[in-house]
């Protein structure tokens, strides 16, 4: 046993250098991916697209208090030759008929077509962007074509509840209540002019959507790459709070291992 010591020693020592080895090494890698983003230990990295979806719809939502009075204004000095100034228009449509009906004329339509539609706009760029990634796209490529195919899927599939909802902000407001359903607009409609009424205005609303979501996820991956990399204060801090945390942690292991030899 005692003639063995130096060897069992020397074996120790060597054991001890690999193991602070692969601590440090360890915990450089932890710091390196927590850096980049790209590593979470506690939680998954990515996000099924239905949680996009969700959250798209919810925003859908919010977003219709204010769209749904914003888009009825603007058909009807659109539509109508002697409108006034929209607060003058905003004024005698409360006036008229309150603010609930008056304002909010073709809620219910307007919640079908952007509730469905933001949450396929968000959940579908990101699975555009996922899979132009996997094929080895930049950031700036597939931000850019992933928004553009984000904007046309979701403009294209929900056109047909914005026609509907563009002709029932169209109606006056005395229009009997049997001729302002959702049923009995989608059927004058087709009876008139068949299955083109439901894409009428289609072409120009995807012209539009494409390049104008490229621009927008494409702007926005840029700038927040460019927070992430040069210094977005609170990602610096939780950076610097890891890597004091790590270095402490070497140091721990190293006295520890010290104390035992």
């Amino acid at each position: 046993m005692c003639s063995s010591h130096p060897e069992n020693s020397a074996a120790y020592k060597a054991y001890k250098t690999q193991l602070l080895y692969y601590t440090q090494s360890s915990l450089q890698l932890q710091e390196v991916r927590f850096r980049n983003k790209t590593v979470d230990r506690n939680q998954k990295l990515l996000l099924s697209p239905m949680y996009h979806f969700y959250a798209g719809a919810v925003a859908g939502l919010m977003q219709c208090v204010f769209a749904c009075p914003n888009e009825l204004v603007k058909i009807k000095q659109q539509t109508c030759p002697t409108s006034p100034g929209s607060w003058a228009t905003i004024k005698q449509l409360v006036r008229e008929s309150g603010v609930r009906r008056g304002l909010f004329q073709g809620w219910w339509l307007t919640c079908a077509r952007d509730v469905p539609a933001f949450g396929l706009y968000f959940s579908s760029y990101e699975i555009f962007k996922s899979q132009l990634n996997a094929r080895g796209w930049d950031l700036s490529a597939s931000s850019f074509c992933a928004g553009a195919g984000a904007g046309i899927s979701s403009f294209a599939l929900l056109h047909p509840f914005d026609v509907l909802k563009s002709n029932r902000q169209m109606q006056p407001f005395d229009t009997p209540a049997a001729q302002t359903t959702t049923w009995a607009i989608a059927t004058k409609g087709y009876q008139e002019q068949g299955a083109r009424f439901f894409l009428r205005g289609i072409t120009p609303s995807v012209l539009r959507a494409g390049p104008v979501s490229a621009v927008i996820f494409l702007v926005y991956e840029q700038v927040m790459r460019f927070m992430r990399e040069e210094g977005d204060p609170g990602i610096n801090i939780s950076i610097k709070d890891k890597k004091k945390q790590q270095q402490n942690t070497i140091m721990n292991e190293t006295a520890i291992l010290a104390n035992s030899s």
